[in-house]
């Protein structure tokens, strides 16, 4: 399975409510938080769509998707991008994990089976939006938008699917590799470890 293509697809553009302003355009070090995702991204895909609704994330010179649907969550930009991909599988992430590693999403791709949809679990948390789609679950979203059901998990759950079990028994392991932006909380813990990791 290691052989066959993959796209992976940037999930940018949630309204980072809880934040107050874009997540995804904030500074770590030397780069944006969206711009470490890509660049990680980079590494294990053969192409990469840019799943957006807004011009602002367009200085990373990637092919950009927009929603068919507007407002109602990551469902729409999976749903649109899957809908571009040039490979049938597809690797999703989303814009404000800084921390996601080249060895966590290659363990992830090299782990994943013909399923519609492989997902990884840390600390007894799915995680939706770290994950191997393929386009075989484009009937299932489909399906959950006209319902007005937009909960991934929910559509995941309808669909033939796999979990992979992150935990310390992984060499590569590291705390913060799930750590997203979420609040002014997380985004102070993610400026210490990019501190420290710079020193």
């Amino acid at each position: 399975m290691t052989n066959e293509k993959i796209t992976g697809i940037l999930l940018a553009g949630g309204r980072s409510s809880r934040m107050g302003y874009d997540k995804a355009l904030i500074k770590l070090g030397h780069y944006r938080v969206i711009e470490l995702v890509a660049r990680t991204m980079h590494v294990v895909c053969d192409q990469i769509i840019l799943s957006a609704n807004s011009t602002d994330y367009d200085f990373l010179g990637l092919q950009r998707v927009s929603d068919e649907v507007k407002n109602i969550g990551p469902i729409a930009g999976l749903h649109a991008s899957l809908k571009h991909c040039s490979s049938n599988k597809a690797l999703v992430v989303s814009c404000d994990v800084p921390f996601v590693s080249v060895d966590l999403l290659t363990h992830l791709i090299e782990k994943a089976e013909s399923d519609d949809t492989t997902i990884l679990m840390h600390r007894q948390k799915k995680h939706p939006l770290i994950a191997i789609y393929r386009k075989s679950i484009l009937p299932h979203l489909e399906t959950a938008i006209k319902q007005k059901k937009y909960k991934l998990l929910n559509v995941i759950a309808q669909s033939k699917h796999s979990e992979i079990q992150i935990d310390r028994k992984l060499a590569f392991y590291d705390e913060n590799l799930f750590l997203n932006l979420n609040t002014p909380e997380e985004l102070a813990l993610a400026q210490t470890f990019i501190e420290k990791l710079n020193r």
